[in-house]
């Protein structure tokens, strides 16, 4: 099951790499909308939709013969600033590669981060 597991998201990763996958997307927005997107919102949709199939798929019926669902504790609050801080980290690491890098889409792509940054409450 974990083999079939890895094949299916290397797989899923290839697919959503490929510039002819890309390409569909932008096509698609262009008919449908008449804009275009920023790419991580092909990401994130694509890997919205796959973290779905794969769910109705291959759901683990996870304590179904005790009859209720495994607790889960909540983060303390010094466990959510941690990650808080993770996040911002990683979002402004991003945001200077993003500065310095030639690529065509640096502007989009650091609005997306803006964006990210300002969804993590800072």
């Amino acid at each position: 099951m974990q083999v079939t597991r890895e094949k299916l998201w290397e797989k899923f990763h290839s697919l959503r790499s490929d510039a002819k996958f890309r390409d569909m997307w932008v096509k698609f927005l262009n008919d449908s909308i008449a804009s275009e997107a920023c790419p991580i919102f092909y990401q994130f949709v694509t890997e919205a939709v796959m973290k779905k199939l794969i769910k109705s798929h291959f759901s683990l019926e996870l304590s179904t013969s005790s009859g209720h669902e495994p607790s889960i504790p909540p983060l303390n609050y010094r466990e959510t600033n941690i990650i808080r801080y993770m996040i911002g980290s990683v979002i402004r690491a991003l945001q200077k590669k993003v500065k310095k890098s030639g690529h065509p889409l640096k502007k989009e792509m650091g609005l997306c981060l803006v964006e990210m940054e300002e969804d993590t409450g800072r």
